[in-house]
């Protein structure tokens, strides 16, 4: 019930199980001098199997006391405090960074976890881990050296999606409407090309304010595929352009479409 039903060695129980039982219900073999010895010795062999193959998965699925440690400074990390105020704007891609959260928090550490307690106990005692119920995929560690590095280039791309939005005509225009104090904010942020170590409300109600005249149309990756495979697949390229132009138009339908800003989520 801890391993996968097709995991080897749960097959090797199954074969063991039938064997055994065949032998005990054979009063020859029952009987049989070393019957007992080599009984127990076959039953031993496959715990001390079960619990090397037990605690290589639960390596790979938890992290460890460094890597649990380098999960507390990502949460805590400038670029993800930075994002989460940013995605009060309206315009942001607010669902790459709910799920880079999500992936981030189910990361699970665990590193108390000894063989001495998995001669008593199919299962660690201290996380309930089951390779059953959470399947094998990227070891827990490479996954969160992989949110380390994908963390910079969500704040790139954050980055890059405000600076180019405030440099468009439309939202330039907006600049001159700012107090003071906020154009200066803003004009820093646009010359500097980085947002600044620290963002203040002020930044965020100045950003607010000049990309106000924006309309955010949220696009689903499943919406968007949907649409490409309306007419059918395979599709030319001017098939599949039309498809999407069509879609496109319909999404933004009724508003001005040089204001109109696509995010997929």
């Amino acid at each position: 019930a801890v391993l996968p039903e097709d995991h080897e060695w749960s097959g090797r129980v199954r074969n063991v199980r039938e064997d055994v039982l065949g032998q005990l219900s054979d009063p020859e073999k029952r009987c049989a001098p070393d019957f007992r010895r080599r009984t127990q010795q076959t039953l031993r062999d496959l715990k001390n199997t079960y619990i090397q193959i037990y605690m290589e998965l639960h390596t790979r699925a938890r992290l460890g006391v460094n890597d649990d440690r380098l999960k507390r400074e990502i949460m805590s990390d400038e670029r993800l405090q930075a994002l989460q105020k940013l995605s009060a704007i309206e315009l942001m891609p607010r669902r790459h960074l709910a799920e880079f959260q999500t992936r981030l928090t189910g990361l699970k550490s665990c590193f108390a976890l000894t063989q001495q307690e998995l001669e008593a106990s199919p299962v660690c005692r201290h996380c309930q881990y089951k390779p059953a119920i959470e399947p094998a995929g990227t070891s827990a560690v490479m996954a969160l050296d992989d949110m380390d590095a994908e963390l910079d280039s969500l704040a790139d791309s954050w980055t890059q999606t405000l600076l180019s939005n405030l440099n468009y005509s439309a939202t330039r225009d907006n600049l001159d409407l700012l107090k003071p104090e906020s154009g200066k904010l803003v004009n820093a942020f646009i010359k500097d090309g980085k947002l600044p170590k620290h963002i203040t409300n002020d930044f965020l109600h100045a950003l607010n304010e000049v990309l106000s005249g924006l309309q955010k149309v949220s696009v689903s990756t499943e919406e968007l595929r949907k649409a490409l495979l309306s007419g059918g697949s395979p599709a030319t390229p001017a098939e599949m352009k039309k498809r999407f132009e069509e879609y496109l138009d319909e999404v933004s339908k009724g508003q001005d479409p040089e204001k109109v800003r696509i995010v997929l989520d």
